[in-house]
């Protein structure tokens, strides 16, 4: 015989209806839809059913039921508002640093990029950043690539122009 992936009687199906109807969170309330349905005590969906029912993939729907069994209704809480996220690269002190380097000329003497405020990073951390870490750094800290746009090879040249200006006919 099969067995299929069910919510746990955490709560009665009355409180698991109510949640669902009352929560004002969206993504929450998504979240207490595939509950309700997957633990309807008549007629219980499964994964499949769900999937067509909430437009969430097979596998975060079975991700939200082991969560809501392994937890309870805490496992329906969104659990990315309490996440600060990785620490920073750089200290506060090594920003200011970083900003009165990128002041002065690049260590080969040319112009910043995000490949040489990499390799700065690195020589101070002792960690290789990833390639966009630099460039992201440059940005942060106010600095831009400063160059002109290169002129159009296949622009028409002044007497060209000069031309097209007297034969084109009056507006």
């Amino acid at each position: 015989m099969r067995t299929y992936l069910r919510p746990k009687p955490h709560l009665p199906y009355e409180e698991v209806t109510s949640r669902y109807r009352t929560c004002t969170n969206i993504r929450q309330k998504s979240y207490w839809h595939v509950i309700w349905l997957m633990s309807h005590p008549s007629h219980p969906q499964t994964v499949a059913e769900a999937v067509r029912n909430s437009g969430y993939s097979s596998n975060w729907i079975r991700e939200l039921v082991k969560r809501y069994n392994a937890e309870g209704p805490d496992g329906l809480i969104d659990k990315r508002l309490h996440n600060p996220g990785q620490a920073p690269l750089l200290t506060s002190e090594q920003r200011t640093e970083l900003a009165q380097a990128l002041l002065g000329s690049a260590p080969d003497g040319g112009l910043w990029t995000g490949s040489k405020v990499q390799g700065w990073v690195e020589a101070r951390v002792g960690i290789r950043p990833g390639e966009t870490t630099g460039l992201n750094y440059l940005h942060d800290l106010g600095f831009t690539l400063q160059q002109p746009r290169p002129n159009n090879t296949h622009a028409a040249s002044p007497k060209e122009q000069a031309a097209f200006k007297k034969s084109s006919p009056a507006r």
